[in-house]
């Protein structure tokens, strides 16, 4: 009886211990997401377009002892969008799993709320033709597609009455630059449309490099051009703008863009961790260089009056 009774308490003991193991936390960071976080770290470090003005010593320490004893990547999230806001380019990301977006807190301003249906152009004078540029950001169609959409779009709109051209790129949120871009070709012109300087200098020029089987030419030959622009213009969408600055007889009407007018590039962390850091900035045709927001020659604080305002313009 004294053996059983012995042997009952060691079984509870043990179970005991067994459950008291399921409720021990973990008191370290746990080394792989350390890990995650240093490589990340080393990347901005050689990579970033700010990476000459950040104290990368205090940015280490302070990022790690954000992370605290996290076990896995989203549990450094607090760490990871520190991270970000820390390197002040207000463009940067990581992803995870492809579904799952870290960003910074904004030093900007935050982006403004959208309204609906605050760039519709009316009635047009029948001397003007209008081309609308949307982002692709969530568009699954593909490069060539959305080039030969626009140039098909030139295309039914030019004539040979035309005194200009409206280009409306109000409310573009980014995506892919480069269909926008070789779509716009007829109107931009053959000259580069534009630049991607890093922090040493290093340029890249922006190519057309997408074909459309049958190339669009206009009727008229370098026409005066009003861009439409607004403080809903983003990344790429600032891209767009940035080709036709320096570009002649351009006018920009309407609010200051959003204020991206940079270039990201991606780097994979590991298998499941991407960090999608900017690395260069905008410049365009003469090698201005941007970086922030993309100011209108025109200032106008409604659709009506940056309508009215190009019009006015281009009948001149």
């Amino acid at each position: 009886m004294k053996k059983a009774l012995i042997l009952f308490v060691l079984f509870c003991t043990i179970l005991g211990c067994k459950s008291d193991e399921k409720d021990i936390k973990p008191t370290t960071l746990s080394p792989v997401i350390k890990k995650n976080l240093l490589d990340m770290i080393d990347i901005m470090k050689k990579n970033s377009i700010n990476r000459l003005t950040i104290d990368w010593e205090a940015f280490t320490n302070d990022v790690i002892s954000k992370a605290g004893k996290a076990q896995s990547i989203f549990q450094a999230e607090a760490a990871i969008r520190l991270a970000i806001t820390r390197l002040n380019d207000n463009h940067s990301l990581v992803v995870i799993n492809d579904w799952f977006f870290i960003q910074g807190n904004s030093s900007s301003d935050d982006f403004p709320p959208f309204v609906m249906n605050n760039d519709k152009i009316g009635a047009l004078p029948d001397n003007i033709a209008y081309i609308k540029v949307e982002g692709n950001f969530r568009r699954n169609i593909s490069q060539d597609t959305l080039t030969k959409n626009i140039q098909n779009e030139i295309r039914r709109q030019d004539r040979k009455n035309l005194k200009g051209w409206i280009v409306d790129l109000r409310n573009n949120d980014g995506g892919n630059m480069y269909p926008m871009i070789c779509g716009l070709k007829p109107i931009l012109g053959n000259n580069v449309p534009g630049f991607f300087i890093d922090i040493d200098g290093n340029e890249t020029w922006w190519p057309f490099f997408i074909n459309v089987r049958e190339p669009y030419t206009l009727i008229k030959q370098n026409p005066k051009v009003a861009v439409l622009i607004n403080q809903w213009i983003a990344s790429s969408g600032e891209a767009a703008v940035i080709a036709f600055k320096g570009r002649p007889d351009t006018r920009f009407f309407g609010t200051p863009t959003y204020g991206v007018s940079t270039g990201n590039q991606r780097f994979n962390v590991s298998s499941s961790i991407a960090l999608d850091l900017t690395t260069v900035i905008m410049a365009d045709r003469n090698k201005k260089p941007y970086g922030k927001k993309v100011e209108p020659d025109v200032l106008t604080t409604t659709a009506e009056s940056t309508n009215n305002a190009a019009i006015k313009w281009l009948l001149e």
